[in-house]
């Protein structure tokens, strides 16, 4: 869904700018496409009487070093008990909050476990 997002955000403002914006448009998303990941997070609640509910958010994120850092929002981290991170050919990862700072709405996650090396998903990296 985030994916979609951005390719129609890219072929509006394409329409503003004409055919040759629309190459460069192409290119760049050809190049970072496979670094952007959707975050799926979790939030467990439990009542005094030990009923239970989770709440699910979603988000979008950005790999950003080889080592497995994804940089995202922190509205989209924020007290959350469970973060994975899927990637564009679908694989999903769990991840863990490294660091967030609200008052910037920025945060960054580190993947936990990873069947493949990175450089799979890290054309943006230049690896």
């Amino acid at each position: 869904m985030i994916q979609i997002r951005i390719v129609i955000t890219c072929l509006f403002l394409a329409g503003l700018c004409g055919r040759a914006a629309l190459q460069e448009f192409r290119d760049v998303y050809q190049r970072v496409r496979e670094a952007v990941v959707t975050i799926h997070t979790e939030e467990r609640e439990t009542s005094v009487d030990a009923w239970g509910t989770t709440f699910e958010g979603q988000g979008s994120g950005v790999l950003v070093s080889t080592d497995g850092k994804v940089m995202t929002a922190a509205h989209v981290i924020q007290a959350v008990d469970s973060v994975t991170v899927k990637f564009l050919d679908g694989e999903i990862i769990p991840a863990r909050v490294l660091s967030s700072i609200p008052a910037f709405d920025i945060a960054v996650v580190q993947l936990e476990t990873r069947n493949q090396p990175l450089s799979c998903h890290c054309s943006l990296l230049s690896c």
